[in-house]
């Protein structure tokens, strides 16, 4: 079976207020689906893939800090903690994290929690999921998931 590359483009959307540009924050819990194998054909055939977690801080002028990265199976299981202690992540600076293709514990409905935290209101970073599974020759597949806040950190 030959692949051809396919990757999904994500949209970035902001909350704006009237004249007042893009919302800040001071930190969030964020939700990033994550896929360790999709399905081909039918639910007998895998293709595995492995997960890159980007962690882009988007604000020019302040850091950020990482608190935790979680990542949980398809049944809601904790798989891993991926850091230990925070991490501070500069201005315009980018933190990842990766799923290797042969790190089958994940499955079709695996995802990340990332708590991230500033110290004064900061532009939100952009958090993703990337997975790609690149075969023999030319043929590859590749898509993005957006991190979903499912928690705004109050002031």
């Amino acid at each position: 079976m030959t692949l051809a590359l396919s990757l999904i483009p994500v949209a970035a959307t902001f909350a704006h207020g009237e004249g007042s540009g893009p919302a800040k924050s001071r930190g969030q819990l964020v939700y990033v689906s994550a896929y360790s194998h999709v399905y081909i054909l039918n639910d007998k055939r895998k293709l595995y893939l492995s997960v890159t977690l980007s962690f882009r801080n988007t604000d020019p002028d302040y850091p950020v800090t990482v608190r935790s990265i979680r990542y949980y199976d398809s049944g809601g299981q904790l798989v891993r903690e991926f850091i230990d202690e925070p991490v501070t992540v500069p201005p315009l600076a980018t933190v990842e994290r990766v799923v290797g293709r042969s790190d089958k514990s994940g499955g079709s409905g695996a995802n990340f929690l990332l708590d991230w935290s500033a110290e004064q209101p900061v532009s939100p970073p952009i958090i993703e999921s990337v997975m790609v599974s690149a075969g023999a020759g030319s043929s590859a597949l590749g898509f993005a998931r957006s991190g979903h806040v499912i928690q705004e950190h109050q002031d």
